[in-house]
């Protein structure tokens, strides 16, 4: 496949977003594309890596770690075999690989799948006329999600509504499987950007470390990403962790064990919890009967 075709491909399933221009990921065949990186930034990073050249390591190193993991946490962990295994069947119905008519179902249902990993737009809802004032305000719904049919169907699906500091709307984002990925990589990310700012001496450290702290939470504070950054809003919010590289560090604890939990393990969990007294709510309220309906759907 071309590199021009594959970022057709990606335009083409609308999985490019503004946090996606640097560098992404491709689902569907797990190549990965620094999009933003040239043959002479490239030339300079290698020759930075002699020298330890700031400038140019941070632009590169960074970003493929964070695009690294998200080629790891989709072929090593125990969502990411699954994922390879629907890939695996998809590709092996084609005709060409043995593959019969019989067959053919296993590339469209590998097709919706690899579509729904990123919500479709119009699960997010962005308020652009209100200023994002922060802290940001959160508070968690649930809705039900449309089936292949156009109609609502019995599967939950989790928001995180946002609100500027004053308490006005900003936007409402799904929790979906890009939301737990991009958590996971930004927080490697951003290790290995700390990483070569702990490498300079005192005073450049300083200002890099400030830079870098504003250009993360300028990230975060972004209501047209909120997909992206969704996960750790809402850990900072149950725990009021006000420290954003600590907040990232136990996002990437809890989507590791996300992304490695069985789903025959999801329904014993939600039976024997007690769902109201963890989240707050009255027993039996509506939010329960929807968490509930999860353990039915994936048994």
């Amino acid at each position: 496949m071309s590199f021009k075709r594959l970022q057709n491909t990606f335009k083409s399933y609308r999985r490019l977003l503004e946090a996606d221009t640097l560098g992404s990921f491709d689902f569907f065949t797990c190549i990965i594309c620094l999009d933003s990186i040239d043959t002479h930034a490239f030339e300079n990073f290698l020759e930075a890596r002699k020298t330890k050249d700031y400038l140019y390591l941070s632009k590169i190193t960074p970003l493929a770690v964070h695009e690294f993991t998200h080629f790891i946490d989709s072929t090593s962990t125990v969502w990411g075999i699954n994922h390879l295994r629907k890939m695996n069947d998809a590709y092996c119905s084609n005709n060409t690989k043995g593959g019969t008519e019989y067959d053919f179902y296993k590339a469209k249902a590998f097709l919706e799948y690899a579509r729904s990993l990123r919500l479709p737009n119009y699960y997010t809802v962005v308020q652009r006329s209100n200023i994002p004032d922060r802290p940001w305000q959160s508070r968690i719904t649930m809705g039900k999600q449309f089936g292949l049919d156009g109609k609502i169907s019995d599967s939950p699906i989790l928001f995180s509504q946002f609100a500027n500091a004053s308490g006005e709307f900003l936007a409402r984002s799904p929790v979906s499987t890009v939301s737990l990925l991009e958590a996971s990589a930004m927080s490697n990310e951003m290790v290995a950007r700390l990483a070569l700012v702990n490498e300079l001496d005192d005073d450049a450290r300083v200002v890099e470390n400030r830079l870098y702290e504003k250009e993360a939470l300028d990230y975060i504070y972004n209501q047209n990403i909120t997909e992206y950054s969704v996960c750790v809003h809402i850990l900072d919010n149950q725990l009021q962790c006000t420290d954003l590289f600590v907040a990232f560090q136990i996002c990437s604890i809890i989507t590791r064990l996300v992304l490695n939990f069985p789903k025959s393990l999801i329904g014993k969990v939600l039976d024997t919890a007690k769902i109201h007294d963890i989240l707050g709510i009255p027993k039996g309220h509506e939010f329960e009967d929807r968490m509930q309906l999860v353990s039915r759907l994936v048994n």
